[in-house]
Parts: C-alpha cells; sequence; structure tokens
C-alpha cells in the first residue's frame, strides 16, 4: 500500500506532506475538519486514493456541526497555510493489545506538529491519557498556545478527569527550526547526517507526569538544518543502544528504513517487544533545504 505519486510507503507509515495522494497522512490520520481537536481518526480509502491520485478519507468529526461548519469555512477560504515540504513518517508499535503510545502529526501554521504520548497507570487508563493529550494538544494548537502552556492545560485536562497518566513530547517543525516542550521519559533527537545527536529534550522533568497536576514542562528550541527530527517513547530509548538508534537514523536512506531499523534495534533476540514503541521522523528532503 504506497501513493502512486510521491512513492510513499503507507503501510510503513510514510508520508510526504506537501503530497495532495498522501493528504497529511498514512492509513490512518487525525480528523481532517479540525485536524484531531475531536479526538476521532480517519482511515485512508487507499484504492481511491491511488485512482484520483488525491487523498480519499472515511471518517467523521464529534465536534458540534456548527463548529464544524466554521473551520470547513475557513478551510475553503484558504485561511490554512500549506507546510512546507517535509519527509515525515509515524508507526506506533505496541508490545501487546492496543498497547498504550500514541502518536499523530498535524498540520500547524505552515509547518507541522508533532504530539507523542506514552500513558502509564493501568492499561484502559494509559491509553486513554494518551489519546487525551492528543486530543487536547489539537485544541491548543488550534487555539495558537505556546507548547509549555499546551502541555500544562494537558495536564490540568487530564488531572480533572482522573482518566490516567501520560508523558508528552509536543514538536513544532516551522521556517526551519524545531520548538516544542516535554514532559516524561519521552524524547526528542535531532540526528544530523555526520550522526551527532541533539536531544532536544534533554533538560525536561520526568515527574510528575501529565495528569498529576502539577506537571512541569520544559521548552526546547533549535534549528532543524540536515537534521532529521526523531520523537519517540521510551519503547526506544530505553531498550535500544545509542548508537544503533543515531546509525539508523543518519544512515538509512529513506524514513521508512531508518523506522524499520531502529524498531528492530529495540527488539529481543525473539522477535518480540519489552514494551509499546511509537516514534516521528521528520526532516527536509535530501537536496532541499529550508530558505
Amino acid at each position: 500500500m504506497s501513493c502512486t505519486t510521491c512513492g510513499a510507503e503507507w503501510g510503513e507509515g510514510a508520508f510526504t506532506l506537501e503530497c495532495d495522494e498522501c493528504g497529511g497522512g498514512a492509513l490512518v490520520r487525525p480528523c481532517v475538519v479540525c485536524g484531531g481537536r475531536c479526538g476521532a481518526w480517519w482511515r485512508r480509502a487507499v484504492i481511491d486514493s491511488n485512482d484520483a491520485r488525491v487523498a480519499h478519507w472515511g471518517g467523521g468529526c464529534a465536534l458540534p456541526d456548527d463548529v464544524q461548519e466554521r473551520l470547513l469555512r475557513a478551510m475553503g477560504a484558504g485561511s490554512v497555510a500549506r507546510p512546507a515540504a517535509l519527509d515525515l513518517l509515524s508507526i506506533i508499535h505496541p508490545a501487546r493489545g492496543a498497547g498504550q503510545d500514541r502518536v499523530a502529526i498535524l498540520e500547524h501554521e505552515g509547518g507541522v506538529a508533532i504530539v507523542l504520548a506514552d500513558g502509564a497507570g493501568g492499561t484502559g487508563d494509559g491509553a486513554a491519557a494518551a489519546e487525551r493529550v492528543l486530543a487536547c494538544a489539537a485544541e491548543g494548537l488550534a487555539a495558537r498556545r505556546d507548547p509549555v502552556e499546551i502541555l500544562a492545560a494537558c495536564d490540568r485536562a487530564l488531572a480533572a478527569d482522573g482518566v490516567g497518566l501520560s508523558t508528552a513530547v509536543l514538536a513544532l517543525v516551522d521556517g526551519g527550526r524545531v520548538r516544542g516542550a516535554s514532559v516524561g521519559d519521552s524524547a526528542a533527537w535531532l540526528v544530523g547526517p555526520d550522526a551527532s545527536p541533539v536531544e532536544l529534550t534533554a533538560h525536561q522533568a520526568r515527574r510528575p507526569l501529565l495528569g498529576d497536576g502539577a506537571a512541569i514542562p520544559i521548552a526546547f528550541d533549535a534549528p532543524l538544518g540536515a537534521a532529521t527530527l526523531l520523537v519517540a517513547t521510551d519503547g526506544l530509548f530505553t531498550y535500544a543502544p545509542r548508537a544503533a538508534i543515531v546509525a539508523a537514523v543518519a544512515r538509512a536512506p529513506t524514513l521508512a528504513a531508518a523506522s524499520s531499523a531502529l524498531v528492530a534495534s529495540a527488539r529481543l533476540p525473539s522477535g518480540g517487544l519489552q514494551d509499546d514503541l511509537a516514534l516521528a521522523l521528520c526532516r527536509v528532503p535530501r537536496g532541499s533545504l529550508f530558505s
């Protein structure tokens, strides 16, 4: 299952953001109407997308009808900036069942926002908490709030709902920079072509988590340049050797190849995973840089 326009392998979680056939996602993407604010996920109609060379999605928005109408009018008026060309990929590999890790890539003000969460506090509560973080972050992005403010609001919302706890990384890529905020032990790295990593989340507070009501989001900001942005849960960073992570990102010719190598580096000899693993990769297409 792949894109006939740009060649992105949808089945491996890859897509090209500016490609009309990819249409902002691989096989699933956050709600097309509200950008994920409602928490709904839409599924791709693969054959229709390939035949028309334009993305076809199936799903529905859970926001009230009047809110949907305002959003659709804004889209029709062309008020949503078209994102700069970026290569993007996101995947989730649960260790068992549906897992508790979640990741979404959203269009945001001429760039993209990567939202990643690793739920804690029990099987059902962890997954629900991670999904709530994604929805809450989408709401904050739509309101143009600062990443630190967005995660602080997520902390308050999860605490009020009592739904569970979660880590979070929110990374905004626009204008050749990466800025964002994080809480917990999920992480964001920039890996350059020379295999030199910059740990954007090195100074984050691991505790308390979102949902505790006292989480402390820590901001980060750095130029993207020719590096690849890797955002992932501890299912990767705890169980894969640092050198293997860096080599997988720096040396792989495509993001799909990098993703496969990253997941393989975290697997047990038996082939299983010790923890859920979610990740997102983002970079300027090779041979092209932001002006």
